[in-house]
């Protein structure tokens, strides 16, 4: 029984508190072990023992001492670093979050209670609007459903409540690291590019985690045709016997895909007569209201609608019911989010691509030689001068964030880029920092022109969070009014 195990939680961010939170209802043992920069002041009300730690090796000795049954540690903390291998050296049974709530969902169904069912998705670039849109889609169609995991809800809260039917989960390979039983319904992962590396140690490593998210899929394992790591990771996927995989493509679909056929998104994997027919799930037009400032609705865009419909269609859902989820969703804040046009010159917050794949992505959404990028940040170990190389034509000048310039700076020089560049100077005040940023952009603009904050980057090294640093964009456009 969950409740008859000890845990030691490292980590209090949200899902670290979710998980006291549900584990002291409960009534299960815990023990917190609680860094310098942890709220304790969340859990004070709960039944828990806090262990005070000044460090991440303070923690790491603590922990090793600790006689609890379970470790359930934060999606945040490296499995490079210290206290991951003092769990490796010490093997102790560590689960992350995610894999609990799988385990507390397993013993309601023991116990004869209804459990939701669970749709996974993963992917370097994508994954939150994916989710979002998957979301819409069920509740669209009347289930109660609910966006968890690394977004919304955390998902053993959702477990916990009891009151959903499909749950919509988006994982980060953070929280895939310490997932072994998790069998969703269907799963996808959306593509595969160099992030985290820093986090994982190796790229190698990085897709390993991602490609657990099709490991025990009942139904559907949904992968990108255009990315063939994906598709080699359903092919190695140890899967329930009947799950089918079901490729997703930019292109005309063949049998047992999802694609484009001119406007529309078609279906020749979930219908009986696919050898012959394809079935139409939604148009371009559908996702217009997604594309603010753009001339087109983007390939990125499509192509997370169709890993969203094609979750969607393995568990039944009708295609008019995808057509008006997708016509109903909204995208999340700070992605690809309108926020301004002054002088004809349109603002765009961007602030949650946080990595390379994303500003790229973002860049193809606008028209060529027409952007000044607002980039830089924490760049997780990733080569950013390829993505200016293939960028190059839709950029007109950079604007250069980032406590630490030099790996723009390098990429910039590598890339052989001919356009202006101009670093923004540091800044404790960040919102007198951003207003600068942002009149530096408007300075290298000209009517008709896009300023697009897209960094690639984390926004660790400055800024509390993507949202932070979205916020104070929007703030310091707003100025630009007076």
């Amino acid at each position: 029984m969950i409740k008859d195990i000890s845990y030691a939680i490292v980590g209090l961010g949200r899902s670290g508190l979710a998980t006291c939170e549900v584990l002291s209802d409960l009534g299960a043992s815990i023990k917190v072990f609680a860094n310098k920069n942890d709220d304790i002041s969340k859990v004070s009300s709960l039944n828990v023992e806090i262990i005070s730690c000044s460090s991440n090796d303070d923690l790491a000795e603590k922990l090793s001492k600790d006689k609890s049954d379970c470790v359930i540690i934060s999606p945040g903390i490296s499995s490079t670093g210290v206290i991951w291998k003092c769990l490796y050296d010490s093997k102790r049974k560590v689960l992350s979050d995610v894999e609990l709530a799988w385990r507390y969902s397993l013993e309601l169904i023991e116990k004869g209670e209804k459990v939701p069912e669970w749709f996974c998705i993963t992917g370097t670039n994508g994954k939150t609007t994916t989710t979002g849109m998957l979301n819409s889609i069920f509740l669209s169609a009347g289930l109660r459903s609910c966006a968890v995991g690394n977004i919304g809800l955390p998902v053993i809260h959702a477990i916990h409540e009891k009151k959903y039917d499909v749950l919509a989960v988006e994982l980060s390979s953070f929280n895939l690291h310490a997932c072994m039983s998790l069998s969703p319904v269907s799963a996808c992962c959306i593509n595969v590019s160099a992030d985290h590396i820093d986090w994982h140690g190796s790229f190698e490593d990085y897709a390993a985690d991602k490609a657990r998210i099709y490991h025990a899929c009942q139904k559907a394992c949904v992968y990108n045709c255009e990315d063939l790591l994906t598709k080699k990771m359903v092919e190695e996927a140890d899967v329930i016997e009947g799950c089918k995989a079901v490729g997703v493509t930019m292109s005309t679909p063949l049998v047992g895909q999802i694609g484009v056929v001119e406007n529309m998104i078609v279906d020749r994997a979930f219908i009986k007569n696919k050898y012959s027919h394809g079935q139409i799930l939604a148009t371009f037009e559908d996702l217009k209201h997604l594309c603010p400032g753009s001339e087109k609705v983007s390939e990125t865009l499509i192509q997370d609608a169709m890993f969203a419909s094609a979750l969607a269609r393995s568990y039944g859902v009708e295609s008019a019911f995808i057509e008006l989820g997708l016509r109903n969703f909204v995208l999340a804040s700070h992605r690809f989010a309108y926020v301004d046009k002054i002088d004809n010159i349109t603002y765009i917050d961007d602030s949650k691509a946080t990595n390379l794949h994303a500003m790229l992505s973002a860049l193809k959404m606008l028209p060529d030689g027409r952007v000044v990028l607002l980039c830089g940040g924490d760049a997780k170990g990733a080569d950013i001068s390829d993505v200016f190389v293939k960028a190059k034509n839709k950029l007109k000048a950079l604007v250069i964030l980032g406590a630490d310039h030099f790996d723009i700076l390098k990429a910039y020089n590598e890339s052989g880029l001919k356009i202006d560049a101009k670093i923004v100077e540091e800044n404790s005040n960040l919102a007198e920092y951003m207003n600068m940023a942002v009149t530096m952009a408007k300075n290298f603009a000209d009517s008709g022109d896009f300023v697009l904050l897209s960094p690639g980057c984390a926004s660790w090294d400055q800024f509390k969070s993507y949202k932070q640093r979205g916020d104070l964009f929007v703030e310091a456009v707003k100025r630009l009014k007076g």
